[in-house]
């Protein structure tokens, strides 16, 4: 369990959301919590943009969400297990204008409904907040992928925050995608 950091006491202040825990993704608790409502990675599915995932898939997600649980493939694992070296070498060549935590789940106070996982949180050195999702890729994309832009607005919205980022790691080049 990590630490509590400052960056999510300014969030938690605004009154938009509230931490519910800091949990590894596919345990049970972190499928508990967000079988609790719809999260980033839900809203491509429902709106039809997932690729890979239907909104039946997901209805059967949140009906069951101990039972419904896909095996992750290899490149589920390589994104998992690259994500924290991708985060460390991003913010060490960012240092100069920003730190960016690990952090948990969120819920909104708004609508309870709303949760987020995203794989960072962003605080400028100018005080703004932001989110950061990480993508460890097999092919460079030309276009950010509209799952991942909603993911990341869900993120946006959920915390109440106006800017985030998405880090794409493909082969040995890393892309930032901003999504405001």
């Amino acid at each position: 369990m990590a630490t509590w950091i400052p960056t999510e006491e300014l969030i938690e202040a605004t009154g938009r959301a509230k931490m519910l825990g800091r949990w590894r993704a596919g345990t049970e608790n972190w499928l508990l919590a967000r079988a609790r409502g719809i999260t980033g990675t839900d809203v491509g599915a429902i709106v039809g943009a997932n690729p890979w995932k239907t909104a039946d898939d997901l209805l059967a997600e949140k009906l069951n969400p101990l039972g419904s649980q896909i095996e992750p493939t290899l490149p589920m694992q390589f994104g998992s297990a690259f994500e924290d070296g991708i985060l460390k070498v991003w913010k060490d060549q960012n240092v100069a204008w920003l730190d960016a935590f690990k952090t948990g789940t969120w819920q909104s106070c708004e609508d309870p409904t709303h949760i987020a996982n995203p794989d960072a949180l962003i605080q400028w050195h100018n005080g703004d907040l932001g989110v950061l999702e990480i993508k460890y890729t097999a092919r460079k994309w030309d276009k950010l992928p509209e799952y991942y832009r909603l993911q990341v607005l869900w993120y946006l919205h959920v915390l109440g925050l106006k800017k985030g980022l998405l880090v794409q790691v493909y082969g040995h080049t890393l892309t930032e995608w901003p999504i405001d």
